[in-house]
């Protein structure tokens, strides 16, 4: 996931966008150092991704960026609604990877 992912947020920043990406932790950790990161923690613990998602969702309205791109979670108790607010964020643009 995290190969394809890079892939395109190198096409991205090949074609001169500003990139940003909401992720675990885990993942910011193999991302280009371009990316503008926002990190909504652990991805293995759903209840701290829910807790901080909005707040990583809102901190692109104080570094704007031309693309986002966000990590899913499984779609399983928190998951649920952590995909859904996502899905309604990205304008239900999704790019499954």
């Amino acid at each position: 996931m995290v190969e394809r992912l890079t892939a395109e947020i190198q096409h991205s920043l090949s074609a001169g966008q500003t990139v940003g990406a909401v992720v675990s932790c885990e993942t910011a950790e193999q991302l280009q150092p371009e990316v503008i990161i926002a990190s909504y923690g652990n991805r293995t613990s759903p209840a701290a991704i829910a807790a901080n998602l909005y707040e990583a969702l809102r901190y692109f309205d104080e570094h704007p960026v031309d693309v986002i791109y966000a990590e899913g979670i499984s779609e399983n108790g928190l998951g649920l609604a952590v995909m859904n607010r996502l899905r309604k964020a990205s304008g239900y643009r999704i790019l499954k990877v």
